[in-house]
C-alpha cells in the first residue's frame, strides 16, 4: 500500500462523487476530509418552518481559490496526522484545481486526480434522493445548477483518470480503488 497519497476526486453534481468519496475511505481506510467544510454556510426555513443549514456554492474563481487555500492549510496536519487522505470537490475550473493539485504535491505523493462521471439518467435518480435525504432544495434548482456548472468547465491542463459508473454502492467504491491501484502500478498517473 501506498503512504502519502491523496486521492482527489472531482465531478459534477449528481455524479455520485461525494458518496463514492465516503464509501472510497471506508474501502481503502483512507481518511476523508470534505471540502464542504471550507464553504460558507446560512440558516433557511424548509417548507416545514424548520431551520435547515445551507451551503453556499462558491461563483467566482476568487472565492474557489480561497477555498482550495483553505483546504490547503488543512494538509499540513492532515499529512502527519493520516497516511492517505480522499478529498473531493466539483473543480471544473481550471486555475483553482490546477493550483490546488498543484498545492497538494507538496504534503501528498503522489495525488491522484480521478474525474467522476456518470449516465444523465441515472444523474436525475441520485438528484431525486438528494432532495428526498434534504442535500438539496430541489432536483430542477439542482439541475439547473448542474447546466450552469458544465457550461463554466474549462478542460483539464492533463487528462485526468476517468472512473464512469452507474449506481454509487460499495461495489463501485471496490471497483475504483481497483481502477486507482492499477493505475498506479502501471504508472499511468502523471507528477
Amino acid at each position: 500500500m501506498i503512504r502519502d497519497m491523496l486521492i482527489v476526486l472531482g465531478g459534477f453534481l449528481g455524479s455520485g462523487r461525494s458518496l463514492l468519496a465516503r464509501m472510497l475511505a471506508t474501502e481503502t481506510g483512507f481518511h476523508y476530509h470534505s471540502f464542504h467544510e471550507k464553504k460558507m454556510r446560512h440558516l433557511v426555513r424548509d417548507e416545514r418552518n424548520m431551520e435547515k443549514v445551507r451551503t453556499i456554492q462558491p461563483n467566482t474563481d476568487e472565492l474557489r481559490m480561497r477555498i482550495c487555500e483553505e483546504m490547503l492549510n488543512d494538509f499540513p496536519m492532515l499529512s502527519k496526522m493520516h497516511d492517505n487522505v480522499i478529498v473531493e470537490d466539483v473543480l471544473h475550473r481550471k486555475i483553482p484545481r490546477e493550483f490546488f493539485l498543484k498545492e497538494a504535491k507538496r504534503y501528498f505523493d503522489p495525488v491522484v486526480f480521478v474525474w467522476i462521471e456518470t449516465p444523465d439518467d441515472t444523474t436525475e435518480a441520485r438528484l431525486k434522493a438528494m432532495e428526498k435525504k434534504g442535500i438539496i432544495p430541489s432536483v430542477s434548482v439542482a439541475l439547473q445548477r448542474r447546466t450552469f456548472v458544465m457550461k463554466e468547465f474549462q478542460p483539464f491542463e492533463s487528462l485526468p483518470l476517468i472512473f464512469f459508473h452507474k449506481k454509487t454502492d460499495a461495489r463501485a467504491a471496490k471497483k475504483l480503488n481497483v481502477f486507482i491501484q492499477h493505475c498506479l502500478k502501471r504508472k499511468l498517473i502523471a507528477d
